[in-house]
């Protein structure tokens, strides 16, 4: 019974995306997780899917969906705002300031309208998120970022604060 249980979990957090943590008590989904090439990620009450190290999507390889080039920059330079240390974990970061728009369109040298946009397209993949204080955060998608690619991001971390110019 527990095989089954754990396997239709596992299909629930597959078609939903998260599912509260209380609904995955005790069930171990990490053997499951790992014959698709996947891990699961604990988000505060909520546990999700996140890429296992190795399974990442090939970016020369089949399509896969992801960011063009500049909602792409746009992150870059939310994550400069938002992850000043690179000795502490990305997520969950620093809440992005309150005129972030207008820091990021400095950052990126555009509109601080066409940045929102992007800021929205950003936080309907779940990469940037709304606080509680109503501030942007680093959302749910960069806590389920592969331990490599995190290394990755660490190794190139001064870049992100080269982006930022200082700014805080």
């Amino acid at each position: 019974m527990t095989v089954m249980r754990s396997a239709l979990l596992l299909a629930r957090l597959r078609a939903e995306g998260a599912l509260a943590a209380a609904d995955v008590a005790g069930i171990d989904l990490a053997a499951e997780a790992g014959e698709i090439g996947k891990r699961t990620v604990r988000i505060g009450a909520t546990v999700r899917l996140g890429w296992a190290d190795g399974h990442e999507p090939d970016p020369e390889g089949p399509v896969t969906s992801r960011l063009s080039a500049f909602p792409t920059g746009v992150l870059a330079a939310a994550l400069a705002l938002a992850w000043p240390d690179a000795s502490t974990d990305p997520f969950p970061g620093e809440p992005l300031p309150p005129d972030a728009a207008e820091q990021l369109g400095v950052i990126l040298d555009r509109d601080p309208k066409v940045i929102s946009k992007y800021l929205g397209e950003l936080r309907a993949c779940e990469l940037l998120t709304l606080g509680g204080d109503g501030r942007l955060r680093l959302g749910p998608a960069v806590a389920a970022w592969t331990p490599r690619t995190v290394i990755a991001l660490r190794r190139y971390h001064h870049l992100l604060v080269v982006a930022r110019g200082g700014r805080r």
